[in-house]
This record gives structure tokens, C-alpha cells and sequence, in this order.
């Protein structure tokens, strides 16, 4: 018994829904320029003996101390198509960093350390400068001893 399959044609096929909406969610690259200029000030108010890496799809913080060979990468500001992401690795590093943070700005996390951004919030910014400030201090205070136990692996 022969089946028989229905192929889809261009008039019959729909695209997929996100397709259709992401060119609706795409923030203009003045907007995300302005988000990540303000993400990069707080990342930069706090580097301060780190080695800061600027390029065109963002900033990057390492810092002094080696791991593996190479410069710990601690924090960054990354432009993507529709929002700007801020790293801090000092948040996976350390997760109790994280107990203090508000809803507001843990609804904004994309995993473990990361936290996403369409638009300049003045609020959150704050929020994350004193996250920045904490996590930065902890590192420094905490962070190679941390390390030390992975080293040999």
C-alpha cells in the first residue's frame, strides 16, 4: 500500500514563528550602542590593575593573575543582534555573590553568569555595579586559591 506525503510548496509553507518575531525583538544599533557604553562604564570603574581588551563586538576584563597559562578572563560587555550581554565570571565562580540579587535582575540572567540587556536601566545598572564590585573584590581576595584546586587537572 502506497502512502503518500504531502510536500510543502512555497505558498503553503509558513515560516517559523521565531523568525517572524526577531526582526520585531531587534533593538537599533544606536539603542545597543548606548546599552553597552553604559555597561562598559561600570565594567571600567572597576578594572582598575586588570587588562582591559576593547574590539568591535565588545570589551573584555582579565585579570593579572594566570590560569593555565593564559590571563584569567573575569568580565565583558558583548553586542549582539537584539541585546547586549554582560559577563561576570566572578558570579560563576563564586554562586553566593548571587543571593543578594533582585528579581528584576535575575530575570535578566541568560545561565550562570551572564545578564542581558535591550535598554539602559539605570536601576539595574546600579545593581550590577555593586554585583561588579563584589565579585571583582572576591576575586582578588579569593580567586587564585579558588583556582589553585583545578590547576593540576
Amino acid at each position: 500500500m502506497a502512502t503518500t506525503t504531502k510536500r510543502a510548496t512555497k505558498a503553503t509553507a509558513k515560516k517559523p514563528a521565531a523568525s517572524r518575531t526577531a526582526a520585531a525583538k531587534r533593538v537599533p544599533a544606536a539603542d545597543r550602542a548606548e546599552v553597552a557604553a553604559a555597561l562598559k562604564a561600570v565594567l571600567l570603574r572597576h578594572s582598575k590593575g586588570l587588562h582591559v581588551e576593547d574590539g568591535p563586538r565588545g570589551t573584555s576584563v582579565s585579570s593579572t593573575f594566570e590560569f593555565r597559562g593564559r590571563p584569567m578572563w573575569l568580565a565583558g560587555v558583548q553586542l549582539a543582534k537584539s541585546y547586549v550581554s554582560y559577563h561576570l565570571m566572578p558570579a560563576y565562580m563564586f554562586p553566593d555573590l548571587l543571593d543578594g540579587v533582585s528579581d528584576e535582575l535575575r530575570a535578566r540572567m541568560q545561565g550562570k553568569a551572564c545578564f542581558n540587556f535591550r535598554t539602559v536601566d539605570p536601576v539595574l545598572f546600579r545593581e550590577l555595579e555593586a554585583l561588579t564590585r563584589a565579585g571583582f573584590a572576591r576575586f582578588r581576595a579569593d580567586g587564585p586559591a579558588h583556582l589553585a584546586k583545578f590547576e593540576k587537572r
